[in-house]
């Protein structure tokens, strides 16, 4: 088809002849152009969601060490405490003498047999002590009140209390059956 015989078409036949070449050109377009790229356009797609996933992992492990590095802030006065409640290895002597003094101080018996360490991963040695008294169901109450105050952390695990034949006289002068009483607790150690 030439020029010539467009011009003697009517005005109809070269309305469609221009929608014709119109939706060549489009259809051509969008073969050439569009069609080759949506592969490109949905793989970039693909890589912005994962990115977006990514940077709100990010964000949600950035919220988590803020709040783990405010709540550090918050007990770190409290750590120097903890530090205290644990037995140094070099006052062994001290605190057995404390537990000691308790038993005079309540007037109790007591004989003391401390344990091996058990293995641990942490900056803390758990030592298990027996500990076995005699004398007052009164003394022995007070003695245990004393021990879970002593200011270093001792968990008395069992109490075993048998009553025994022999008897004491009180600071009231009221005579008191003696118990005997044995303690099973784990002390920590550093």
């Amino acid at each position: 088809m030439n020029l010539s015989s467009v011009k003697k078409l009517g005005l109809k036949e070269k309305i469609l002849l221009i929608n014709l070449v119109l939706i060549g050109i489009s259809g051509s377009l969008i073969y050439f152009l569009i069609l080759p790229n949506i592969d490109d356009i949905n793989r970039i797609k693909k890589e912005i969601d994962t990115q977006l996933i990514d940077l709100e992992v990010k964000y949600q492990r950035g919220q988590s060490i803020k709040k783990l590095n405010a709540n550090l802030k918050k007990i770190e006065p409290d750590i120097a405490t903890l530090d205290q409640v644990f037995i140094k290895e070099t006052e062994q002597v001290n605190f057995i003498t404390s537990l000691e003094e308790l038993a005079t101080k309540h007037n109790l018996k007591q004989k003391l047999a401390l344990g091996k360490a058990q293995k641990s991963k942490s900056s803390f040695k758990k030592i298990p002590l027996q500990i076995s008294l005699e004398g007052s169901y009164r003394t022995l109450l007070a003695y245990l009140h004393d021990l879970e105050t002593l200011g270093s952390y001792v968990n008395v695990k069992s109490i075993d209390i048998i009553s025994t034949s022999a008897t004491n006289v009180d600071e009231n002068g009221m005579t008191r059956n003696n118990i005997s009483a044995n303690l099973s607790v784990e002390t920590y150690w550093q």
